[in-house]
Protein backbone atom coordinates (compact mmCIF):
# COMPACT_ATOMS: atom_id res chain seq x y z
CA UNK A 1 0.00 0.00 0.00
CA UNK A 2 1.03 3.54 -0.97
CA UNK A 3 -0.32 6.42 0.49
CA UNK A 4 0.62 10.05 -0.76
CA UNK A 5 -0.26 13.74 0.85
CA UNK A 6 -0.17 16.68 -2.07
CA UNK A 7 -0.31 20.09 0.22
CA UNK A 8 -2.01 22.71 -2.21
CA UNK A 9 -1.68 26.66 -2.30
CA UNK A 10 -5.45 26.62 -0.80
CA UNK A 11 -4.34 25.10 2.62
CA UNK A 12 -6.17 21.87 1.48
CA UNK A 13 -4.49 18.72 0.49
CA UNK A 14 -5.25 15.79 -1.84
CA UNK A 15 -4.93 12.34 0.14
CA UNK A 16 -4.08 9.44 -2.40
CA UNK A 17 -4.45 5.52 -1.27
CA UNK A 18 -3.07 2.94 -3.61
CA UNK A 19 -3.95 -0.43 -2.74
CA UNK A 20 -1.72 -2.56 -4.99
CA UNK A 21 1.55 -1.95 -5.86
CA UNK A 22 2.01 -4.09 -9.08
CA UNK A 23 2.76 -3.60 -12.82
CA UNK A 24 -0.03 -0.54 -12.89
CA UNK A 25 0.28 0.68 -9.31
CA UNK A 26 4.37 0.85 -9.64
CA UNK A 27 3.49 3.35 -12.49
CA UNK A 28 0.99 5.07 -10.76
CA UNK A 29 2.78 5.65 -8.02
CA UNK A 30 6.06 6.86 -9.81
CA UNK A 31 4.17 9.60 -11.66
CA UNK A 32 2.21 11.27 -8.97
CA UNK A 33 5.81 11.50 -7.06
CA UNK A 34 6.73 13.50 -9.66
CA UNK A 35 3.63 16.21 -9.64
CA UNK A 36 5.36 19.65 -10.07
CA UNK A 37 4.84 23.56 -9.23
CA UNK A 38 2.68 23.87 -6.52
CA UNK A 39 2.30 20.10 -5.04
CA UNK A 40 4.63 19.24 -2.02
CA UNK A 41 4.37 15.17 -2.07
CA UNK A 42 4.79 13.00 0.69
CA UNK A 43 4.48 9.26 -0.02
CA UNK A 44 4.42 6.09 3.09
CA UNK A 45 5.49 2.84 2.02
CA UNK A 46 3.42 -0.14 3.38
CA UNK A 47 3.94 -4.10 2.61
CA UNK A 48 0.45 -5.96 2.85
CA UNK A 49 -0.38 -9.30 2.90
CA UNK A 50 -3.57 -9.77 0.87
CA UNK A 51 -4.54 -13.13 2.56
CA UNK A 52 -4.79 -11.66 6.05
CA UNK A 53 -7.69 -8.75 5.79
CA UNK A 54 -7.54 -7.88 9.19
CA UNK A 55 -3.51 -6.65 8.31
CA UNK A 56 -5.09 -4.63 5.98
CA UNK A 57 -7.61 -3.25 7.66
CA UNK A 58 -5.55 -2.31 10.39
CA UNK A 59 -3.33 -0.22 8.32
CA UNK A 60 -5.89 1.46 6.46
CA UNK A 61 -7.19 2.28 10.53
CA UNK A 62 -4.15 3.68 10.99
CA UNK A 63 -4.05 5.61 7.95
CA UNK A 64 -7.60 7.23 8.88
CA UNK A 65 -6.35 8.17 12.48
CA UNK A 66 -3.67 10.43 11.27
CA UNK A 67 -5.50 11.74 8.32
CA UNK A 68 -8.10 12.64 10.54
CA UNK A 69 -6.07 14.09 13.24
CA UNK A 70 -4.26 16.44 11.04
CA UNK A 71 -6.64 17.32 8.29
CA UNK A 72 -10.25 18.54 6.86
CA UNK A 73 -12.15 19.37 4.68
CA UNK A 74 -9.75 17.31 1.89
CA UNK A 75 -10.42 14.94 -0.92
CA UNK A 76 -9.38 11.50 -1.05
CA UNK A 77 -8.70 9.11 -3.86
CA UNK A 78 -8.56 5.74 -3.36
CA UNK A 79 -6.89 3.27 -5.92
CA UNK A 80 -7.44 -0.62 -6.20
CA UNK A 81 -5.29 -2.16 -8.43
CA UNK A 82 -4.69 -4.99 -6.04
CA UNK A 83 -4.67 -8.72 -6.21
CA UNK A 84 -2.66 -12.24 -6.30
CA UNK A 85 -5.25 -13.44 -9.10
CA UNK A 86 -4.22 -13.76 -12.68
CA UNK A 87 -6.23 -14.84 -16.22
CA UNK A 88 -5.43 -18.25 -14.42
CA UNK A 89 -5.66 -18.67 -11.09
CA UNK A 90 -8.59 -21.02 -10.29
CA UNK A 91 -11.99 -20.22 -8.35
CA UNK A 92 -10.88 -20.91 -4.71
CA UNK A 93 -7.89 -17.89 -5.45
CA UNK A 94 -10.68 -15.87 -7.21
CA UNK A 95 -12.91 -16.25 -4.50
CA UNK A 96 -10.75 -15.76 -1.74
CA UNK A 97 -9.64 -12.83 -3.09
CA UNK A 98 -13.16 -11.03 -3.72
CA UNK A 99 -13.78 -11.26 -0.14
CA UNK A 100 -11.21 -9.62 1.03
CA UNK A 101 -12.44 -6.99 -1.39
CA UNK A 102 -15.58 -6.81 0.02
CA UNK A 103 -14.27 -6.40 3.30
CA UNK A 104 -12.04 -3.26 2.44
CA UNK A 105 -15.00 -1.61 0.17
CA UNK A 106 -17.43 -2.17 3.28
CA UNK A 107 -14.74 -0.38 5.32
CA UNK A 108 -14.62 2.04 2.34
CA UNK A 109 -18.75 2.41 2.69
CA UNK A 110 -18.34 2.82 6.12
CA UNK A 111 -17.18 6.79 7.67
CA UNK A 112 -13.17 6.47 6.74
CA UNK A 113 -12.02 9.58 7.13
CA UNK A 114 -14.67 11.89 8.40
CA UNK A 115 -11.81 14.75 7.33
CA UNK A 116 -12.28 14.36 4.02
CA UNK A 117 -15.30 15.76 2.44
CA UNK A 118 -15.06 14.07 -0.75
CA UNK A 119 -13.81 10.35 -1.47
CA UNK A 120 -13.16 9.36 -5.03
CA UNK A 121 -12.88 5.46 -5.99
CA UNK A 122 -10.73 3.82 -9.09
CA UNK A 123 -11.05 0.12 -9.55
CA UNK A 124 -9.40 -1.86 -11.99
CA UNK A 125 -11.32 -4.59 -13.85
CA UNK A 126 -10.34 -6.17 -16.65
CA UNK A 127 -11.13 -5.65 -20.51
CA UNK A 128 -9.60 -8.98 -21.29
CA UNK A 129 -11.02 -11.12 -18.38
CA UNK A 130 -14.81 -9.74 -18.84
CA UNK A 131 -14.69 -10.11 -23.06
CA UNK A 132 -12.58 -12.76 -23.77
CA UNK A 133 -12.75 -14.41 -26.74
CA UNK A 134 -15.20 -10.88 -28.32
CA UNK A 135 -14.75 -7.75 -30.58
CA UNK A 136 -15.87 -5.31 -28.08
CA UNK A 137 -17.73 -2.59 -30.10
CA UNK A 138 -19.79 -0.52 -27.39
CA UNK A 139 -18.54 0.56 -24.06
CA UNK A 140 -22.27 -0.52 -23.03
CA UNK A 141 -22.17 -3.92 -24.31
CA UNK A 142 -22.80 -6.59 -21.18
CA UNK A 143 -19.78 -8.41 -20.29
CA UNK A 144 -19.66 -12.31 -20.77
CA UNK A 145 -16.69 -14.17 -18.73
CA UNK A 146 -15.65 -17.42 -19.44
CA UNK A 147 -13.00 -17.89 -16.59
CA UNK A 148 -13.01 -17.45 -12.82
CA UNK A 149 -10.79 -14.60 -13.32
CA UNK A 150 -13.39 -12.67 -15.26
CA UNK A 151 -16.41 -13.24 -13.06
CA UNK A 152 -13.89 -11.84 -10.25
CA UNK A 153 -13.57 -8.68 -11.94
CA UNK A 154 -17.25 -8.83 -12.46
CA UNK A 155 -17.94 -9.17 -9.49
CA UNK A 156 -16.16 -6.52 -8.15
CA UNK A 157 -17.48 -4.00 -10.37
CA UNK A 158 -21.25 -4.77 -9.96
CA UNK A 159 -20.42 -5.02 -5.76
CA UNK A 160 -18.42 -1.57 -5.53
CA UNK A 161 -21.80 0.15 -8.03
CA UNK A 162 -23.55 -1.03 -5.71
CA UNK A 163 -21.94 1.13 -3.12
CA UNK A 164 -22.07 4.29 -5.38
CA UNK A 165 -23.45 6.75 -3.58
CA UNK A 166 -21.07 6.28 -0.77
CA UNK A 167 -18.74 8.05 -2.91
CA UNK A 168 -18.00 11.76 -5.01
CA UNK A 169 -17.47 8.97 -8.25
CA UNK A 170 -16.39 5.78 -8.81
CA UNK A 171 -14.36 4.73 -12.07
CA UNK A 172 -14.18 1.57 -13.29
CA UNK A 173 -11.59 1.16 -15.15
CA UNK A 174 -10.88 -1.89 -17.86
CA UNK A 175 -7.17 -1.96 -19.10
CA UNK A 176 -6.42 -4.88 -22.32
CA UNK A 177 -3.21 -6.57 -22.12
CA UNK A 178 -0.89 -4.14 -20.05
CA UNK A 179 2.98 -4.32 -19.90
CA UNK A 180 5.91 -1.55 -18.59
CA UNK A 181 8.79 -0.16 -20.60
CA UNK A 182 10.20 0.35 -17.65
CA UNK A 183 9.36 -2.18 -15.03
CA UNK A 184 11.38 -6.01 -14.97
CA UNK A 185 10.80 -7.00 -11.63
CA UNK A 186 6.56 -7.64 -11.24
CA UNK A 187 4.35 -8.94 -13.72
CA UNK A 188 5.46 -8.41 -17.27
CA UNK A 189 3.22 -8.48 -19.60
CA UNK A 190 3.96 -10.50 -22.44
CA UNK A 191 5.58 -8.13 -24.58
CA UNK A 192 8.02 -7.07 -21.60
CA UNK A 193 8.47 -11.35 -21.18
CA UNK A 194 9.17 -11.39 -25.42
CA UNK A 195 12.12 -8.34 -25.17
CA UNK A 196 13.33 -9.87 -22.01
CA UNK A 197 13.57 -13.32 -23.18
CA UNK A 198 14.79 -12.66 -26.40
CA UNK A 199 17.47 -10.26 -25.35
CA UNK A 200 18.61 -12.76 -23.28
CA UNK A 201 18.24 -15.78 -25.27
CA UNK A 202 15.86 -17.68 -22.71
CA UNK A 203 12.37 -19.45 -24.58
CA UNK A 204 8.82 -17.99 -23.90
CA UNK A 205 6.25 -20.25 -23.23
CA UNK A 206 2.83 -19.20 -25.43
CA UNK A 207 -0.41 -20.25 -24.39
CA UNK A 208 -1.87 -19.26 -27.30
CA UNK A 209 -1.45 -19.23 -31.22
CA UNK A 210 0.46 -17.04 -33.65
CA UNK A 211 -3.12 -15.87 -34.86
CA UNK A 212 -4.12 -14.73 -31.65
CA UNK A 213 -4.96 -10.88 -31.68
CA UNK A 214 -4.65 -8.69 -28.40
CA UNK A 215 -4.74 -5.21 -27.41
CA UNK A 216 -1.68 -4.27 -25.78
CA UNK A 217 -1.43 -0.89 -23.46
CA UNK A 218 1.50 0.40 -21.57
CA UNK A 219 0.87 0.67 -18.08
CA UNK A 220 2.82 4.11 -17.84
CA UNK A 221 0.14 5.71 -20.46
CA UNK A 222 -2.62 4.42 -18.17
CA UNK A 223 -0.72 5.94 -15.46
CA UNK A 224 -0.89 9.13 -16.94
CA UNK A 225 -4.74 8.67 -17.35
CA UNK A 226 -5.62 8.02 -13.38
CA UNK A 227 -3.12 10.97 -12.55
CA UNK A 228 -5.02 13.10 -14.78
CA UNK A 229 -8.24 12.11 -13.29
CA UNK A 230 -7.42 12.53 -10.00
CA UNK A 231 -5.61 16.31 -10.59
CA UNK A 232 -8.22 17.33 -12.88
CA UNK A 233 -11.34 15.04 -12.88
CA UNK A 234 -13.73 14.25 -15.64
CA UNK A 235 -17.69 14.05 -14.73
CA UNK A 236 -18.86 12.79 -18.27
CA UNK A 237 -16.87 8.87 -17.47
CA UNK A 238 -20.12 7.74 -15.68
CA UNK A 239 -20.02 4.12 -17.32
CA UNK A 240 -16.86 1.84 -17.80
CA UNK A 241 -13.64 3.41 -19.04
CA UNK A 242 -11.49 0.57 -21.28
CA UNK A 243 -7.98 1.83 -21.44
CA UNK A 244 -6.80 0.57 -24.41
CA UNK A 245 -4.62 1.46 -27.51
CA UNK A 246 -6.90 0.08 -30.25
CA UNK A 247 -3.62 -1.28 -32.53
CA UNK A 248 -5.01 -5.10 -32.03
CA UNK A 249 -1.95 -7.34 -33.36
CA UNK A 250 -1.43 -10.75 -33.55
CA UNK A 251 1.34 -12.96 -31.78
CA UNK A 252 2.60 -13.90 -34.94
CA UNK A 253 2.59 -10.13 -35.81
CA UNK A 254 4.23 -9.25 -32.18
CA UNK A 255 6.96 -11.64 -32.69
CA UNK A 256 7.69 -10.08 -35.81
CA UNK A 257 7.92 -6.55 -34.74
CA UNK A 258 10.17 -7.87 -31.75
CA UNK A 259 12.51 -9.74 -33.79
CA UNK A 260 13.31 -6.62 -35.58
CA UNK A 261 13.67 -4.09 -33.06
CA UNK A 262 16.45 -6.54 -31.07
CA UNK A 263 17.76 -8.01 -34.15
CA UNK A 264 17.50 -11.29 -32.77
CA UNK A 265 15.31 -13.88 -33.80
CA UNK A 266 12.62 -15.07 -30.72
CA UNK A 267 12.53 -18.71 -29.26
CA UNK A 268 8.68 -19.66 -28.48
CA UNK A 269 7.39 -23.26 -27.13
CA UNK A 270 3.52 -23.10 -27.57
CA UNK A 271 2.45 -25.61 -25.00
CA UNK A 272 -1.10 -24.82 -25.55
CA UNK A 273 -4.20 -23.17 -26.31
CA UNK A 274 -5.73 -22.19 -23.25
CA UNK A 275 -5.50 -18.65 -23.77
CA UNK A 276 -5.92 -18.32 -27.47
CA UNK A 277 -9.33 -16.13 -28.41
CA UNK A 278 -8.83 -13.00 -29.96
CA UNK A 279 -9.76 -9.76 -27.87
CA UNK A 280 -9.94 -6.46 -29.55
CA UNK A 281 -11.80 -3.16 -29.58
CA UNK A 282 -13.56 -0.69 -31.61
CA UNK A 283 -11.66 2.71 -31.62
CA UNK A 284 -15.04 4.65 -30.52
CA UNK A 285 -14.66 3.39 -26.94
CA UNK A 286 -11.14 4.54 -26.45
CA UNK A 287 -11.29 7.47 -24.08
CA UNK A 288 -10.58 10.71 -25.98
CA UNK A 289 -8.09 11.79 -23.07
CA UNK A 290 -6.09 8.58 -22.87
CA UNK A 291 -3.43 9.12 -25.27
CA UNK A 292 -1.31 6.09 -25.85
CA UNK A 293 2.43 5.60 -27.20
CA UNK A 294 2.61 3.79 -30.69
CA UNK A 295 3.19 -0.08 -30.55
CA UNK A 296 6.06 -0.32 -31.91
CA UNK A 297 7.77 2.59 -29.63
CA UNK A 298 6.71 1.11 -26.64
CA UNK A 299 8.70 -1.86 -27.84
CA UNK A 300 11.90 0.14 -28.62
CA UNK A 301 11.68 2.19 -25.22
CA UNK A 302 11.03 -1.38 -23.04
CA UNK A 303 14.27 -2.58 -25.22
CA UNK A 304 16.40 0.16 -24.16
CA UNK A 305 15.30 0.47 -20.69
CA UNK A 306 15.82 -3.43 -20.12
CA UNK A 307 19.57 -3.12 -21.59
CA UNK A 308 19.89 -0.09 -19.60
CA UNK A 309 18.60 -2.28 -16.70
CA UNK A 310 21.21 -4.99 -17.53
CA UNK A 311 24.27 -3.03 -17.81
CA UNK A 312 23.60 -0.88 -14.57
CA UNK A 313 23.30 -4.43 -12.92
Amino acid sequence: MHYHHIKKSDNHSIHIVQLGIGLIGNCISDKISRLKGEHCEEITKVKIDWFDTDSILNQLKLLERSIDLNYKEDKIHIIWSAGKAGFSSDEKECNQEYLVFKKVIDFFNSSFCKACTQKFMYLFSSAGGLFEGEYVDNKHKTPKPKRPYGFLKLNQENYLIAKVNSFEKVYILRPSSVFSSNIFFKRLGIIGVLVSNGILNQVTKIYGKESTIRDYILAEDIAAFVVDLIENGNKEYDDPIFLISTEPVSIYRLKTIIENIIDKPLLFQYLNFTNSENIFYHPNIKPSSLHTTPLIESIKITKENFLKGQFLS
